[in-house]
């Protein structure tokens, strides 16, 4: 045998035994004796190839293409040392050129779609791949590439596809598995992608990747807890990853295990460095611990990363807000709003800043700027409404509720919003019309039966605000307000004895409700049990001290008692705390008068003119008691002032006569 083709046996004999410098130098030593022989020139490449010396195989390959340019293998192998070194684009015209000499090699087709790939063409590698997948359709390798090739292409479908036939031929595969259940789950199959992900962590026990991706199936499931669990066995099998550490503070996080999820968030930004999401999903774990201090820090840290993120000023704003900063909620609120002025989100936070610190017009307009970047969100124009009702504009927060019912009629807090907003601009009929389909769309909303009540109970319809009380009692039967009201509208009906027993219901719910101990107390003055009225003014009186109502009231039931003494002490309370009620000034001068007290009804009708000089029931009645003082002079004046004030009111006129008949004065 000739000893150049002994050599290039031996050669290639100890290339396929892995003595890959050995091969080299049997290659070299024939090309010595023989130089125009291609076929030695693809042995020393493929020797050199297997040293990782790239750069020198593919001279041999050129010098191997330069003897044989018809072969298509030789240019594969060109095409392999080019993509070997990273030189994607060349090594894709040596495949072309393969496929071109031999259109039904498979190899030209598959390495030609890897080049591709590199290069990130996706649609001409899925193409190469096809002719490829066309020529070998039970290749495995083949399908897997095409699968992930459709994955960068966002071509579900097909990717499930390719890896479905992948799959198929190699049910044991762990790699296609993997892919497939991976596939699965971006299309949300999750079910399906669970079994996938399970059968290859069954075939690789040990790998990390497949652990996690389970840990992630098993989120997508909403089954937390075990989400949890592959992601710790994750981190057990690969204990530095970030991605499985992360992957489980996400689960303990949806878990509500704040605790746990902080530290495990903590752990990530150990591992991955300073990084803004991470930092700001610890910030919302600590913020749902109520940990708003460090809470804070995180968003804040989050913020220097990424000073122009407006996600991180807006989170940050909700901290200072919960912390009662309200200043600097207000500022970080607004320059997230310049950073990112279509937020709707961010403008009504803004405006529930502004309301916390009593700004009512700049949080109505908060919500109008809020409108006007989503006019066709109910929410908005009722967070307009409710800001409206605060400043009293019930007339504007009429116009806004109604454009919330109009858009979302089916909820009812909107219809119960209308309704308070009708009622308290006297318009019962629409507020109860409003009120009543509040209850129809939910018979067990209480504010909307409560409201119905009350609103019923204004229109002086008692008996039908007793039966709205008792339907909102049946839903809410522990509600202090509610058995007060029922109280009311049944001592109104003079149902005496069921609504003492509403009261007294209420009281026993909520000790020391002082409006409660009033009006069970004018109810019992009213029934002459003058003494026990008397205890629940003064129960009421315990409960607020700066009630004028139940001053006024005790002194109301001390003066039928005869105890004028105690009455005008209770009258001059009640006056002292609300001096600007005419009501408190006739009580305090009723009570002196019984006692004769001339100088201090003087005194009182003064103080009484000094704070309303055209109080012209008070000008009479000190002319009244000068007159009886003998000061003639100063009662006709006082007289005449009440006449000047209300020339028609006869009493004023007959009494200033009167004083002028003493005087010897013509009237």
């Amino acid at each position: 045998m000739d000893e150049l083709i002994l050599l290039l046996q031996r050669a290639t004999a100890a290339l396929k035994a892995g003595r890959y410098a050995e091969a080299e130098g049997l290659a070299r030593e024939a090309l010595a004796r023989d130089p125009a022989r291609g076929a030695t020139y693809t042995t020393l490449g493929a020797a050199l190839t297997q040293q990782r010396r790239a750069a020198e195989a593919e001279a041999a390959f050129r010098e191997a293409v330069r003897l044989r340019p018809g072969s298509a293998t030789a240019r594969i192998d060109l095409g392999d040392a080019l993509f070997e070194q990273g030189k994607a684009a060349d090594a894709e015209s040596e495949y072309r050129a393969a496929t071109t000499l031999e259109p039904r090699g498979f190899r030209g087709h598959f390495k030609l779609g890897l080049a591709l790939e590199r290069q990130r063409r996706w649609d001409d590698a899925a193409a190469a791949y096809g002719a490829a997948a066309r020529l070998r359709p039970d290749h495995l390798l083949i399908h897997l590439r095409m699968g992930l090739v459709y994955r960068r292409l966002r071509r579900g479908p097909e990717e499930e596809a390719s890896l479905r036939r992948a799959v198929a031929l190699a049910p044991s595969s762990v790699e296609a598995l993997h892919n497939m259940g991976l596939a699965l789950l971006r299309q949300g199959l999750h079910i399906e992608a669970e079994e996938m992900l399970r059968r290859a962590s069954a075939l690789a026990p040990r790998n990390a990747i497949i652990a996690d991706d389970l840990g992630q199936t098993l989120t997508a499931l909403g089954r937390h807890a075990e989400a949890a669990l592959a992601c710790r066995e994750a981190l057990r099998l690969a204990p530095g990853q970030v991605k499985p550490q992360i992957h489980l503070a996400n689960a303990l996080r949806r878990l509500r295990r704040w605790h746990d999820a902080a530290l495990a968030y903590r752990a990530a930004i150990q591992r991955k460095g300073d990084d803004a999401t991470l930092l700001g999903h610890l910030g919302v774990t600590l913020w749902h611990a109520r940990r708003y201090a460090e809470a804070y820090t995180a968003f804040r840290d989050a913020l220097r990363l990424e000073p122009q993120n407006a996600a991180w000023h807006g989170r940050v704003a909700r901290v200072l807000e919960r912390q009662g900063r309200f200043p600097e909620a207000e500022a970080a609120f607004r320059e997230a709003i310049r950073l990112r002025p279509g937020d709707v989100g961010l403008q009504r936070g803004l405006a529930g800043v502004l309301r916390r610190e009593g700004k009512w017009l700049e949080e109505a307009e908060a919500h109008r700027a809020a409108i006007e970047l989503r006019p066709d969100d109910p929410n908005v124009h009722y967070d307009l409404g409710l800001a409206l009702s605060a400043q009293g504009l019930d007339f504007y927060a009429e116009g806004a509720f109604r454009a919330a019912v109009a858009l979302e009629p089916q909820t009812a807090d909107f219809h119960v919003e209308l309704g308070i907003a009708l009622g308290r601009q006297g318009k019962h009929a629409e507020a109860e019309a409003s009120l009543r389909e509040a209850v129809r769309l939910d018979p067990r909303d209480v504010v909307a039966l409560g409201n119905l009540a009350i609103g019923l109970g204004r229109q002086g319809r008692y008996a039908q605000a007793a039966s709205a009380y008792q339907d909102a009692l049946l839903v809410k039967p522990e509600n202090a307000a509610l058995q007060r009201g029922l109280g009311t509208v049944l001592y109104l009906q003079g149902k005496y004895a069921p609504a003492e027993a509403a009261f007294r219901e209420a009281l026993r719910l909520k000790p020391g409700y002082a409006k409660t101990h009033v009006y069970l107390g004018e109810m019992l003055s009213e029934q002459g049990r003058q003494a026990e009225a008397a205890e629940e003014f003064r129960a009421a009186i315990r409960a607020r001290p700066d009630s004028p109502a139940a001053y006024r009231g005790l002194g109301g039931v001390l003066l039928a008692q005869g105890l004028h003494a105690e009455a005008e002490a209770a009258y001059r309370e009640a006056l002292r705390r609300r001096p600007e009620e005419g009501q408190n000034h006739f009580n305090l001068w009723m009570v002196l008068e019984r006692q004769g007290k001339h100088a201090d009804s003087e005194a009182a009708y003064r103080e009484a003119i000094r704070l309303k000089p055209d109080f012209a029931e008070a000008h009479a009645r000190l002319g009244s008691v000068l007159l009886r003082m003998g000061r003639l002079a100063e009662a006709e004046a006082a007289y005449a002032e009440a006449v000047r004030l209300h020339p028609d009111d006869m009493r004023f006129r007959s009494g200033r006569d009167a004083v002028r008949r003493h005087r010897g004065t013509p009237p």
